[in-house]
């Protein structure tokens, strides 16, 4: 998105987030709902503004993250389509990665 952005590249679609979705987790929008840029007519984006989405959050420990996805796994077997969280729905693998690359995250914003 930033290279189809900083090449102009017309109608250009612009993911959004609803941080308030999964009692405050968040995720991310669906894709009729993301804004556009660079229209036909309109003048180019000339400045980007990146929110950062994890500012002040701080990686659990990987004891924490995994009691964590245990008990979201159990609530999704138990529920199945009634569960409307996400991290029951991940593979450990996948949320032991973001988490990392949170912890990484992290040190640059200490």
């Amino acid at each position: 998105m930033f290279a189809a952005i900083s090449s102009r590249k017309p109608d250009t679609k612009v993911p959004s987030y609803d941080k308030s979705a999964f009692n405050g987790a968040g995720d991310r929008l669906p894709e009729s709902e993301w804004g556009t840029c660079n229209r036909q007519g309109e003048p180019p984006v000339e400045v980007v503004i990146f929110e950062g989405w994890c500012v002040g959050f701080r990686a659990p420990n990987d004891d924490e993250v995994e009691r964590k996805w245990k008990a979201a796994v159990e609530e999704y077997e138990s529920k199945g389509s009634e569960y409307s969280g996400r991290l029951g729905r991940l593979q450990l693998d996948s949320v032991k990665f973001v988490n990392n690359a949170l912890r990484e995250y992290d040190e640059m914003t200490r």
